[in-house]
């Protein structure tokens, strides 16, 4: 559901899942609502530009949002960027997209909609938004100087490319988005995960620094997750364990202080046992397990260096006794 903005501060996040969607928070409430009158109604097209504020390549990193469908409150904003080329080849029917969720929003509300169900489709869909928005920032920060205008094109484009295609997967497969927080040496993380499968039974496991969960659906169906994880929680390279198969996944994509992964399965009968592990930082500071193996991996640096200490002394006392010995033997 819309999140209300913080005091004296907007962003592109408030622009689009607040200002764009405001319907005086009536999506928050229990009774069926009509958004007639709202300055997002029915027949609203809405559209948000983002400037970069980055004045390099003379503007051509300036990307804008724009909401395929109507009203916004149940459609999806995607970026877009002049210099990227056309836009994904995904969006060419997105409204269709958004219609088919226009019409589940009003379930049986006849012509009104249902709240509940608005705070469905907003659920997935902010999470969508929201990698969109991460992305973003990381390539405007990451972007080097210098780029030849069909460089930057290519960079450009791939953005869009990703960032479209994994949105647009979330929200129309319907993507149910879930929270698992953590506790861990004093601190609060927040694991979050979207997928078509049902998630239960998440577990975060301190001494193997991974986190796991059961993924269930229909026998013999697509499967997807993604999950985005605190760099601070789990960091370095991951590997991913999908019930007995294993996959290194290396450095994941970081989005702001998060990695996003993307993980495909099919369904069993049954749940399938899905594991992520890495290795732990928190603030910044090894982990207690790391901690030990770090003091662990001291201590027997310490121990080889004072070994080899003693025994090159003993070599040396008896490279200097077989010396003395020779010298004997020559006087005499």
């Amino acid at each position: 559901m819309a999140r209300r903005p913080k005091k004296g501060f907007i962003s592109w996040e408030d622009v689009a899942q607040n200002v764009s969607r405001y319907v005086r928070y009536k999506e928050q409430g229990d009774s069926c609502f009509t958004i007639n009158g709202e300055i997002c109604r029915d027949l609203t097209q809405a559209a948000m530009v983002a400037v970069s504020g980055d004045a390099r390549y003379d503007g051509r990193l300036n990307c804008m949002w724009g909401e395929y469908g109507n009203p916004p409150m149940v459609g999806l904003f995607v970026p877009s960027i002049v210099q990227a080329g056309e836009p994904p080849h995904i969006l060419h029917d997105f409204w269709n997209e958004v219609w088919e969720k226009r019409s589940y929003a009003r379930g049986s509300c006849a012509g009104y909609y249902d709240p509940e169900r608005v705070r469905e489709i907003q659920s997935y869909t902010f999470f969508a938004e929201d990698y969109t928005f991460e992305m973003y920032d990381m390539l405007v920060k990451s972007i080097p100087d210098g780029l030849s205008d069909a460089e930057l094109e290519i960079c450009l484009r791939d953005y869009t490319n990703k960032a479209v295609q994994v949105a647009a997967n979330i929200y129309v497969d319907e993507a149910t988005v879930l929270e698992h927080h953590v506790f861990e040496e004093g601190n609060e993380f927040c694991v979050a995960t979207a997928s078509n499968s049902t998630i239960s039974d998440f577990e975060f496991n301190s001494t193997n620094m991974e986190i796991s969960f059961n993924a269930t659906g229909p026998p013999d169906t697509a499967g997807f997750c993604y999950v985005k994880i605190p760099v601070e929680l789990l960091d370095g390279v991951l590997t991913a364990f999908i019930d007995e198969d294993e996959y290194v996944i290396g450095e994941p994509s970081q989005v702001g202080n998060n990695s996003f992964l993307y993980l495909m399965y099919n369904h069993l009968i049954g749940a399938i046992r899905i594991g992520i592990r890495g290795k732990t930082m928190i603030n910044g500071f090894p982990s207690a397990r790391d901690s030990l193996v770090l003091l662990t991996v001291a201590t027997l640096v310490l121990i080889i260096a004072v070994l080899s200490f003693f025994f090159s002394r003993k070599l040396v006392h008896v490279a200097r006794r077989l010396v003395r010995e020779a010298k004997e033997k020559m006087r005499r």
